[in-house]
């Protein structure tokens, strides 16, 4: 589950970062991803996507429509970064 939900929330950020998703779906799939870590283990990555998704949400109703996916940008970059951080090394 965990490598599962961590997996789809990268594809996510490919498709957001081409263009494919709104900010709205992107920030559902990170939700999502959130909800999904319910381990012990995965609660200090869970509060990270919590903290991550909130941004954006205030990114969204703050920043110019114009300046969005740019301001954007450094977020999915991060999320991105701590998922490969997560993920187990491929075999």
């Amino acid at each position: 589950m965990f490598s599962r939900a961590l997996k789809s929330l990268m594809e996510a950020c490919a498709l957001y970062r081409d263009g494919k998703i709104s900010i709205g779906d992107y920030k559902a799939r990170v939700y999502e991803a959130a909800q999904q870590l319910t381990a012990l283990e995965d609660k200090e990555l869970r509060i990270f996507l919590q903290e991550k998704e909130a941004e954006l949400d205030s990114m969204q109703f703050t920043v110019d429509e114009k300046k969005l996916f740019d301001m954007t940008l450094p977020v999915v970059n991060q999320i991105e970064q701590r998922i490969k951080n997560a993920l187990p090394a491929p075999d």
